[in-house]
């Protein structure tokens, strides 16, 4: 089963500023989970980050 599925993503907190989500976001893992004030959880990826960077 292992090789089938790859390691969970690493949830942080909802205000983690963009310069340290970099430091779980990396080659290995593409995105990170966060969870809002109601439970509902989220998904960022680098490609999130690039666009909040660019603007």
């Amino acid at each position: 089963m292992s090789s089938v599925m790859q390691k969970a993503f690493p949830v942080v907190a909802m205000d983690t500023p963009i310069e340290k989500l970099t430091v779980y976001i990396n080659k290995e893992n593409g995105a990170v989970l966060t969870q809002d004030d109601s439970g509902n959880y989220h998904i960022v990826t680098k490609y999130d980050i690039i666009q909040a960077l660019g603007n």
